[in-house]
């Protein structure tokens, strides 16, 4: 039921226990991401290379074209909004404190969703925990691009829940910030603004007026995206791995579109909704554009950034895709057939098939979703094996229960993007695979709060069981199961945090971990300090200039520069290198090893050539961790194999 059909004591009554339920849960998330947020820091040091770009352009050079990104620029113009904005120096704690904001805010955007399509609060609170829970990587990467386009993804949902047959003229402005949000999304992470696309793009023509050429269109662009994953992974459909990651995508995406495409939905979007909403994206790409280009930087190098450095940088640092379990998919596409059949021949809202319907949401989707307990650090692997394939569970009808009106678009679009933004983690799965399948976890608790609520509509109607037995039982036992666990996690998380060690360094007050890594990054740092100038590191460790209070030799920063820099960008930085007569190189070779996946020897570049040819080690700071400073250089380099191969 609706808040508006309550009567006019009762609503202000629901939207205020809505907002403190909302509000406390969000509260006790807060607490446990701030103990797991300040209780970790990792090893290859993602975070000191965002936060040394965010300075570097703060400081006033040209982003693109004197610092290095491979990301859109609009994570690096917020970060330097907030950070002016709120006098911060650029560091770790103010960092990790912006980006657990962003983490809280996905997830109430998230239980926005839940409660917007169900009318639930209990659904509300519990899909706001389980994002929260799937995006616990972010504890691995604060501050990393893919957090704002987390955050941009649940906005558009949420957006798209407003936008229906009944809508009116409150449309346009709705679809008009849809192409904003989009057009945020694609100076964000281009990558992740496609695969909006298309999952926006099958939507949208589910709900076009069935005239020749849209049906015509809709066959084409059902084709093509069944095609999208194989044409992105093209280049790497030898390897197992990433063919099946391919060919299970595209079978995840058949049963939504047999349903999108295959009901008879009611049609109210027109050319002028199209209009909009690429005028909302224009003019968001062109504003964000032309800050930057006041901020410096050339058009060759904002399209550079924007575009040609994520198309050839994302074929280099590849990890095997994670694989599905087929019979699941499989099972998914015969289902949607026959309930395609049942809805035409008006069999699916019998007893018989709405009864079962609502108790396999019920059971698949809370089995699956038990799986991801405890809240924080879920496996993402069952989410996508089980949960990506289910997503046609949201769009079947529920004609039999009280709902919300107008919400079909809004799930639509859910289930798109539920499967499309799978391919976020494709080339590389680290904490991509957490963010690629956070909206897959948001579906479940619908799906499941969508089966309560059938369930209970047909016992009330057919069993006559009091409605309360279901309606009100039910939330209070998800409850009282979530609760314990909640607190179970919150202790853990402040054990760990009251229990770590204090890091103590500048910029990096609050951070506690092991005694061991705080030891060695203090020991490490204290050398640096000792140094007579600023260094450089192998691969990039950022966080030492902040700890060191020391400005980097140059703004082309990157982790794994090794392969990832061309040529020509590592011969500017050879010669930003020797400009500098006392420069030292800190060398990690587990670090090496790690961005090397195992590979050897490191490539012939320009800047290995000039480190191996001009520096010998100096200090050795133990466990792999080496200085090397400069020497006389011979007449012509040496191997390399030394710089792999140094203990």
């Amino acid at each position: 039921m609706r808040i508006s059909s309550y009567p006019g004591w009762r609503a202000p009554i629901r939207t205020c226990a809505i907002a403190i339920g909302l509000a406390a849960t969000l509260l006790l998330l807060a607490r446990v991401g701030y103990w797991r947020m300040f209780s970790i820091f990792h090893f290859y040091d993602d975070e000191g290379c965002i936060l040394i770009t965010v300075r570097s352009f703060i400081d006033g050079h040209a982003l693109y074209d004197d610092v290095f990104s491979m990301y859109g620029p609009l994570p690096v113009l917020l970060k330097w909004v907030l950070f002016t904005a709120t006098g911060q120096p650029v560091g770790h704690d103010a960092g990790r404190l912006f980006s657990l904001a962003s983490w809280l805010a996905t997830s109430a955007l998230a239980g926005a969703i839940a409660l917007r399509l169900t009318g639930s609060l209990v659904a509300g609170c519990v899909g706001m925990v389980f994002v929260f829970g799937g995006l616990g990587l972010t504890t691995w990467e604060p501050g990393h691009p893919q957090e704002l386009c987390a955050l941009l993804l649940v906005l558009v949902v949420l957006l798209a829940t407003f936008v229906g047959p009944k809508s009116g003229r409150r449309a346009v402005p709705i679809v008009a910030a849809l192409g904003i949000a989009a057009g945020c999304l694609a100076m964000s992470k281009i990558n992740v603004f496609v695969f909006l696309m298309l999952a926006l793009g099958a939507a949208a023509l589910a709900f076009t007026p069935r005239t020749r050429l849209v049906v015509a269109l809709d066959i084409i662009y059902a084709v093509g995206l069944l095609a999208a994953p194989t044409m992105l992974m093209r280049d790497r459909l030898d390897a197992p791995g990433v063919r099946n990651f391919a060919l299970y995508v595209t079978a995840a995406l058949v049963p939504p579109l047999l349903l999108a495409f295959g009901r008879r939905s009611q049609p109210f979007l027109g050319l002028k909704h199209y209009l909009w909403f690429a005028a909302g994206l224009l003019a968001a790409v062109g504003t964000i554009a032309g800050i930057v280009l006041l901020c410096g930087t050339t058009p060759r190098g904002l399209l550079d950034g924007v575009l040609l450095i994520p198309l050839r940088l994302g074929t280099h640092f590849t990890s095997p895709p994670f694989n599905g379990r087929w019979p699941i998919t499989v099972a998914f596409c015969v289902g949607a057939l026959v309930w395609l059949v049942l809805e035409r021949t008006g069999r699916a809202a019998r007893t018989v098939p709405a009864l079962c319907a609502a108790g396999l949401r019920i059971a698949y989707a809370v089995r699956v979703l038990a799986w991801q307990l405890p809240i924080v650090f879920a496996s993402y692997e069952d989410i996508f094996a089980y949960a990506v394939p289910a997503a046609i569970l949201v769009l079947l009808p529920r004609a039999v229960a009280e709902r919300p009106t107008g919400d079909t678009f809004g799930r639509l679009v859910l289930a798109f993007l539920a499967i499309t933004e799978t391919l976020w983690a494709y080339p590389v799965l680290g904490s991509q695979g957490a963010f690629s399948t956070f909206l897959a976890t948001l579906l479940l608790v619908i799906v499941a709060a969508d089966g309560c609520r059938d369930w209970a509509a047909i016992c009330c109607r057919w069993a006559m069981w009091p409605a309360w037995t279901v309606r009100g039982l039910v939330p209070a036992a998800v409850v009282a199961f979530l609760l314990p666990i909640l607190r179970l996690e919150a202790d853990a998380a402040r054990f760990q945090y009251e229990h770590g060690t204090p890091l103590g360094l500048p910029g990096a007050q609050a951070i506690r971990i092991d005694p061991t890594s705080a030891g060695n990054y203090r020991r490490i740092t204290e050398a640096l300090r000792a140094l007579p100038d600023t260094f450089f590191t192998l691969p990039g460790m950022y966080s030492f200039y902040f700890w060191t209070e020391r400005e980097p030799p140059t703004a082309l920063n990157l982790t794994n520069w090794m392969y990832m820099l061309d040529d020509r960008q590592q011969e500017r930085i050879v010669a930003q290198l020797a400009e500098h007569p006392q420069l030292r190189v800190l060398v990690s070779h587990e670090l090496i090893s790690f961005w090397m996946q195992g590979s050897s020897p490191l490539p012939p570049t320009p800047l290995l050539q000039y480190i191996h040819a001009g520096f010998a080690q100096e200090i050795d700071l133990g466990g792999g961790t080496t200085i090397w400073g400069p020497q006389p250089r011979p007449a012509e380099p040496q191997t390399r194999a030394s710089i792999a191969s140094t203990p």
